[in-house]
């Protein structure tokens, strides 16, 4: 139960305790948190996969020793930390508004 929308009336949503609302919320943050930050990571690897494919599939172009430590451990895996973050992003900006948003009930007139 997160948000207005679940309840009809100001008496029922007054009866949920503050501790359940803030529990469905962090169970529900800490879920797309998996969620999004595993999308994104699956993107990141696809998208290293065919932006960097003519190394991994070309094996008699070796790299050098010195040339493989100037390019470091980010040349081929930016992507893939990349695409991680926005998903840990979008996950985090969901879970914020979810908790900074106010509970508001519809206004009905009897």
């Amino acid at each position: 139960m997160s948000g207005a929308q679940q309840f009809s009336n100001k008496e029922e949503a007054l009866s949920v305790s503050s501790e359940h609302l803030l529990a469905s919320k962090r169970d529900r943050c800490l879920s797309n948190l998996v969620v999004n930050g595993a999308l994104g990571f699956c993107l990141g690897v696809g998208a290293s996969a065919l932006l960097f494919r003519s190394k991994l599939l070309f094996k008699h172009e070796q790299l050098k020793a010195n040339e493989l430590s100037a390019y470091g451990f980010l040349g081929r895996t930016w992507p893939l930390f990349l695409a991680t973050g926005f998903g840990f992003g979008t996950a985090f900006a969901d879970c914020q508004r979810a908790f900074h948003m106010g509970f508001s009930t519809p206004n009905k007139k009897d």
